[in-house]
């Protein structure tokens, strides 16, 4: 966020690809190494290919379904359940 020089995660929700701080950010990114963990205690290292912009509706098939990474919200951050 810093880097970027933004205050909030939200804020990224308001970039497009046009934006000069998604371009700094896309190319800052490019090619970096990631490593996530995954089931049974493996490690897994990836590269960054692409910058995606509201990656969360981005829609990929899985398993011969069509799936999508969502962020989920704390249950603290609810006012309701209904609302989560």
């Amino acid at each position: 966020m810093e880097y970027a020089g933004l205050r909030d995660y939200r804020d990224l929700d308001r970039l497009t690809p046009q934006d000069d701080i998604f371009k700094r950010l896309k190319s800052a990114l490019k090619n970096v190494s990631v490593i996530t963990r995954i089931p049974r205690g493996m490690t897994r290292g990836r590269r960054i290919k692409e910058l995606i912009l509201r990656a969360g509706s981005y829609e990929f098939d899985k398993d011969g379904q069509q799936t999508t990474v969502q962020v989920r919200r704390a249950p603290s951050a609810c006012a309701d359940r209904a609302s989560c």
